[in-house]
């Protein structure tokens, strides 16, 4: 996706209002608008362009894969707003696209710690206290299936004989259109190596 200038913008920082049309678009999200043709949401308008990608990312049963219709929408509001124009971060990012990939089940039974994989070995993350116990699910499931990446650092004391390694999630840090076309492009390559 582009600007009609024919720039791509890979470090503008992604909002919600895009996310909803690519997610729509793009991640096996079910177009639906509410039959009793009520907005659920009060700022953006049933005449804006962005209104039925953002009706169909937050409808019930959002997710193709959800053949009950009965998983949460694959993005949330806020007090009854959409919010189109906020940042997006990395854990709202990880919540987006676990849930399009129809695993809510799975993200809601998750009750461990917080880890990545590297160099087959499990590492804490770190932050993990700074991401909501609701989205810890979420966040596990898309670091392993490789959605979203950890952020690695070694540290080592002057009188340490081996460097230790840290991995942190970063849940707050705003999502760039470049992170997200690689996520995107993860996303689709997770989706399709699900169905073999």
């Amino acid at each position: 996706d582009g600007y009609t200038d024919g720039s791509f913008r890979p470090d503008q920082l992604l909002r919600r209002g895009e996310m909803a049309r690519y997610l729509a678009m793009g991640a096996n999200v079910r177009q639906a608008l509410p039959l009793n043709g009520v907005a659920s949401f009060t700022d953006v308008a049933k005449t804006d362009s962005l209104y039925p990608f953002a009706e169909a990312v937050i409808g019930k049963g959002a997710p193709l894969r959800d053949l009950s219709n009965a998983h949460d929408g694959v993005m949330g509001t806020v007090n009854g707003q959409f919010r189109p124009n906020d940042y997006v971060t990395r854990v709202s990012l990880a919540y987006s696209l676990v849930q399009a990939m129809g695993l809510q089940g799975e993200a809601h039974a998750f009750n461990g710690e917080l880890t990545a994989f590297y160099d087959g070995k499990r590492i804490a993350i770190d932050d993990a206290a700074s991401i909501p116990a609701s989205l810890r699910g979420y966040v596990q499931l898309a670091l392993d299936r490789g959605l979203i990446n950890a952020r690695f650092a070694v540290t080592q004391g002057p009188f340490d004989l081996q460097p230790t390694l840290h991995a942190y999630f970063d849940p707050s840090k705003t999502v760039t259109r470049a992170a997200y076309a690689v996520a995107a492009g993860r996303y689709l390559s997770a989706y399709r190596a699900a169905e073999d």
